[in-house]
């Protein structure tokens, strides 16, 4: 996909409007095509849905629950 041979590649610099600024963060894109007949053979749900397969998606570790840091700040 790349002229390297990779299949993934960074986005990186990324600024929000109202900051341009400031360097708001970077990320990491993957990119796979198949043919449509392979998705019948191999399905994959949008995200972590279900069926989540092919790849499989585990939950994200080291975020912030939005909920938990309200209640926390609520105390």
């Amino acid at each position: 996909m790349m002229k390297d041979g990779s299949d993934k590649f960074w986005l990186e610099d990324l600024r929000h409007p109202n900051e341009s600024e400031k360097n708001q963060g970077k990320i990491q894109i993957s990119i796979e095509m198949i043919p449509a007949v392979m998705t019948e053979e191999f399905p994959a749900g949008l995200g972590r849905s279900e069926p989540n397969m092919n790849p499989v998606l585990p939950p994200p570790e080291g975020r912030l629950e939005w909920v938990s840091c309200f209640l926390e700040l609520n105390r």
